[in-house]
């Protein structure tokens, strides 16, 4: 019985006696870099295993203390001031000053803090609940659902004549018609719904990988006309805004087409005034444009502007960061309402009434496409009808 070994290696066995021989030279390695093996003949008794060792188990984790964790997060945020990461807009420009910050902290840190730990995630059975509770419910609740099996959905209802839960069985796609129909008997735009149908056969096709056809038609998108309001209407709102940083939002969302989330993730970085030009970055379908900046605002602006860094947004929230998209919808909204418009006007609106406007200006639809960064055509070439000069010059028979 033999057995090679290499030499840096150590044996999990003991030996009551052996011999060392020789390696034969064909046992020698003939390359440089590997290890030379040598024969162990064993001999005498059979070897006798070396007594196992206690695992040691390694010390549960302490969570830090609330000194420690003072340290840690004070360390940090000296850290990020120091490199200049932290932005300090509107009534918090005083904390550029590092003997104002300093102060600002010697404060935090000096009264009574609480920390909430949470642990993490110890199996996917704890992540796949976690998201469970955030998951939206496909036409009916998982708990209902019994089986799905050879394009057949099995699942629990209550029969409204009885009262008792019952199981059906349905094909899947009849599934899937009830869940659309479901959502239409709720009021849901035809465009929602049609999404709705875009993202189960994007699960079909590009995830489960079949590509059997859902034999369900899109729902028809009703064509409805852009609500756009008049120049009057335009100067009317801007006038009735006090605020300065309101009445800029509102003018510049309009002179320049934006829309709602392109507005407040506006920085200043992004405005060229001298060219009269503005670099929207990261739009819809997350894509860059460049629109038009109002002459008429530039005065505004730079003085909104100035003396701030060029990484903060224009339109900055009194609380620090960004406003929400709700807070700039509720500025229109209540403009609307001090002017008394009766229309049913959004934030999206302004935009509508930027196209029309340049349209009934004469500017080429192709330019105006290129401004609001539409990917097709058709989707600008709506404007075209409520801008046709030759319908409004045309006099009802009553008249």
């Amino acid at each position: 019985m033999s057995r090679y070994v290499s030499p840096d290696q150590t044996p999990a066995f003991q030996l009551e006696s052996f011999d060392i021989e020789e390696a034969h030279p064909s046992q020698e390695a003939s390359e440089e870099g590997k290890t030379r093996c040598i024969r162990i003949p064993f001999c005498g008794n059979r070897p006798r295993p070396l007594p196992k060792q206690e695992e040691v188990k390694p010390e549960p984790a302490t969570l830090p203390t609330e000194e420690e964790i003072r340290e840690r997060v004070a360390g940090l945020e000296k850290e990020a001031y120091e490199k200049g990461k932290l932005v300090f807009p509107g009534k918090m420009l005083p904390l550029k000053e590092k003997s104002t910050f300093n102060a600002l902290l010697k404060d935090l840190y000096a009264q009574e803090w609480v920390v909430y730990c949470k642990p993490p995630f110890g199996s996917p059975e704890m992540v796949m609940d976690h998201l469970g509770r955030y998951t939206h419910r496909v036409a009916i609740s998982n708990q209902r659902i019994v089986s799905l099996k050879k394009g057949m959905v099995t699942f629990t209802r209550k029969n409204r004549d009885t009262d008792k839960i019952i199981k059906e069985t349905i094909p899947a796609v009849e599934f899937i018609r009830r869940f659309l129909l479901s959502k239409k008997d709720k009021g849901i735009s035809s465009q929602t719904i049609n999404q709705y149908l875009q993202a189960i056969n994007f699960f079909y096709r590009d995830v489960l990988k079949k590509y059997g056809k859902i034999e369900i038609k899109f729902a028809r998108v009703a064509s409805k006309l852009p609500i756009v309001l008049s120049r009057d209407e335009i100067e009317r709102i801007i006038g009735s805004i006090a605020n300065k940083k309101h009445k800029l939002l509102i003018a510049l969302s309009y002179g320049a087409g934006f829309r709602v989330s392109e507005v407040i993730n506006l920085k200043i970085k992004d405005l060229n005034i001298d060219e009269l030009t503005i670099h929207i970055k990261g739009a819809k379908g997350n894509k860059d444009r460049i629109t038009l900046f109002p002459e008429k605002l530039r005065k505004e602006c730079v003085a909104l502007t100035a003396g701030k860094n060029s990484n903060e947004y224009v339109f900055p929230s009194e609380r620090g960061g960004k406003l929400s998209e709700r807070t700039a919808q509720k500025i229109l909204e209540r403009a609307l309402e001090r002017t008394g418009i009766r229309k049913d006007a959004t934030f999206h609106s302004l935009r509508h009434s930027f196209a029309t406007h340049l349209l009934e200006n004469g500017v080429d639809v192709r330019y105006v496409q290129e401004l609001l960064g539409h990917a097709n055509i058709r989707t600008t070439q709506q404007y075209t009808k409520v801008t046709n000069p030759s319908i409004k010059n045309i006099k009802s028979p009553l008249d």
